[in-house]
């Protein structure tokens, strides 16, 4: 069966260290980390040299089975500098990370191109695979913008990390995957949608950062299809933040979705 990953997002109420605990104590064989705030609103952590809280989280990971499997978020925009992520990169490799989530969000393409390149170049120095994530509010807005776009940089440190949810709200299909030639991902995410339809990209985005459901308990009809379509080795993260769950503490919210996430693969890859 795959190897499940606890994504940042699903409980990120807790500090990095507390996530490895969590992740360990609900059962999960991997856990993400966001190293990089995806907002402004979002607690920060410095990860950028010695730190209390990077000493804490190798400390952590001393005493549990659970390894990481990716650090986030990096968005490569019109204004980045990529030699900033050279702290993150090396701290993700102390941490043991392999992968790197990357937001795509330039409109100038050329310029787009090069900055990835060079992100490639620089995260391959520290062993993490940069996967760029598509989402329907960024430039890279589907499965076949991000195929293209790796295809073009054909890069073989680069690679595209499919979140089952954008897939379905962009209106991908698994054919576009066919087209892809580049490094194939280490991990996707796995999670589900809470409505059939939305009433426009705001929607969008609210249910994507805090209205997630388990897979096969929402309306993403080929779920299945979307995930077999990937290597069979990959991590899956379970990627599913539920505000409408917060009478749950984070360890028990882990540990049911640990559990519905198995027993939805169990039911489709190993009925």
């Amino acid at each position: 069966m795959y190897k499940l990953s606890l994504a940042a997002l699903t409980v990120l109420e807790l500090t990095p260290p507390q996530m490895i605990d969590c992740a360990q104590q609900a059962g999960f064989d991997y856990v993400g980390l966001r190293l990089i705030p995806a907002t402004p609103q979002e607690p920060s952590y410095d990860f950028t040299g010695d730190t209390p809280v990077r000493r804490e989280c190798l400390a952590r990971l001393k005493d549990v089975d659970v390894k990481v499997e990716d650090i986030e978020i990096l968005r490569i925009t019109e204004q980045v500098d990529i030699a900033r992520f050279e702290p993150v990169f090396e701290s993700a490799n102390l941490l043991g990370a392999k992968s790197a989530l990357v937001a795509a969000d330039d409109i100038n393409e050329a310029r787009l191109i090069d900055n990835l390149g060079r992100l490639a170049d620089l995260s391959a120095q520290y062993g993490i695979l940069p996967h760029i994530e598509f989402m329907p509010w960024l430039t890279v807005a589907t499965l076949k913008d991000a195929v293209s776009l790796v295809n073009t940089i054909n890069h073989k440190n680069l690679s595209v990390l499919v979140d089952s949810v954008h897939f379905h709200r962009s209106h991908s299909d698994v054919s576009d995957w066919q087209a892809y030639n580049g490094t194939m991902p280490r991990y996707a995410q796995l999670c589900d949608v809470p409505t059939k339809d939305v009433t426009g990209m705001d929607e969008i985005l609210s249910q994507a950062r805090g209205q997630r459901k388990a897979p096969g308990e929402g309306y993403i009809d080929n779920l299945a299809e979307i995930i077999a379509m990937l290597p069979k080795e990959i991590a899956l993260s379970i990627e599913i933040p539920e505000r409408d769950r917060c009478h749950e503490n984070a360890l028990e919210r882990a540990i049911r979705l640990n559990h519905a996430s198995k027993k939805w693969l169990k039911t489709h890859f190993l009925g």
